[in-house]
């Protein structure tokens, strides 16, 4: 089968109202499996394998950007999807560079 499109929405701040209506809206117009991902309690940034593991029963995955660390999977991703950000946006520069389709949502 060929590979699904995974998309990565990355918040700018980190708040429960906002994950869930982001994850709700997102259910809702696309139909795809969303998780959202926060740290382990102990940890302050994503494990890239609780990442990868998370995007094999999942077409989206929403995590805020302060935990994305140094060896987070961007290569699983087609498509990284902003919301809420104020001015340029940190993540454009990986995103050519590593052939993501980036999109930023104000």
């Amino acid at each position: 089968g060929k590979m699904a499109e995974k998309i990565l929405v990355v918040l700018s701040v980190d708040s429960d109202d906002s994950r869930s209506r982001i994850i709700s809206d997102l259910s809702q117009v696309t139909g795809a499996a969303v998780t959202s991902l926060c740290p382990d309690e102990d940890g302050k940034q994503l494990s890239s394998v609780g990442v990868v593991s998370s995007i094999c029963s999942s077409d989206c995955v929403v995590v805020c950007e302060q935990h994305i660390g140094a060896d987070f999977p961007w290569s699983c991703f087609s498509l990284l999807v902003e919301f809420d950000r104020p001015g340029s946006s940190p993540w454009s520069a990986v995103c050519s560079e590593k052939s993501i389709s980036h999109l930023t949502f104000t």
